[in-house]
């Protein structure tokens, strides 16, 4: 699995009027959200493919970036310089709840053997914001703090939607959902069908349809009026772990954290 590239930079989304839409901002954060794992450094040309501007454009919003200090300059080539995590520091500083959820993702992880994850629904995707390593286990799943996958073909993303109101979950269906493997759901209708299950259940879990010889469970983390903020997620190689474990022994654990977090969140 890897980390989906970005949307390119769109002239005005949505909804939003033509007064009200700064296009030279949005430029710049489509530039900085350019970078990644396939795209670590951008000469001025790959970014003005990358992220749809010209290339005169494209060499502008670098250079103020770099005089803003969030790019540096090798060569031809600019690469994202450390002040970038002060746009992720504003988000998790102001998300209070996400502190406390480390706690319990370390005492699953103490408890269970196995790597948690906190994912967050972000447009029809989920992004992996926070994240506790099981260190006597290695994946080969690449996973990162900001890795983003869809969310209808992640468990994570499924025990979020499943608390989505209607129409919200609805609009997460209709963006479509591409099947990564044989044993995946194959249409909006099957996935109705396995996001009411997950309701009632109160855990999602995957069983070889993100990857084969993997399995995923999670559970999602409400406000008290049940709207959903995120998601605990666990990632299991399926010779470790059967799927009668994941129901019996790892979804009451990861319940009862996700239970104690709705409540820190709530408050």
């Amino acid at each position: 699995m890897t980390e989906e590239s970005p949307t390119k930079f769109a002239a005005i989304p949505d909804g939003l009027a033509q007064a009200d839409y700064v296009q030279s901002l949005a430029k710049g954060l489509a530039l900085l959200t350019a970078f990644g794992p396939a795209f670590p450094a951008m000469t001025s040309a790959e970014a003005a493919n990358r992220i749809g501007v010209t290339r005169a454009a494209a060499r502008r919003l670098l250079l103020t970036c770099e005089a803003l200090g969030f790019v540096v300059r090798d060569g031809r080539q600019f690469r994202p310089a450390p002040k970038v995590l002060d746009l992720a520091r504003a988000f998790l500083s102001s998300v209070s709840w996400i502190d406390a959820a480390r706690g319990a993702m370390e005492a699953l992880v103490n408890d269970l053997h196995e790597t948690c994850s906190l994912l967050m629904l972000d447009g029809s995707d989920v992004v992996f914001v926070q994240r506790v390593e099981a260190v006597t286990r290695l994946l080969t799943v690449n996973v990162r703090i900001g890795t983003r996958m869809p969310a209808l073909n992640t468990a994570g993303g499924r025990a979020i939607a499943a608390h989505l109101d209607s129409a919200r979950r609805e609009d997460l269906l209709a963006t479509g959902f591409t099947p990564m493997t044989e044993k995946a759901a194959r249409d909006p209708e099957e996935l109705r069908a396995i996001l009411e299950t997950v309701r009632q259940d109160g855990f999602a879990i995957i069983d070889g349809e993100m990857e084969q010889g993997l399995r995923s469970i999670a559970v999602p983390i409400l406000t008290p009026s049940g709207t959903p903020l995120g998601a605990l997620a666990m990632l299991i190689q399926a010779s470790r772990v059967s799927v009668e474990d994941l129901h019996g022994t790892f979804g009451p654990r990861l319940k009862a954290a996700a239970t104690t977090l709705s409540a820190s969140a709530g408050s």
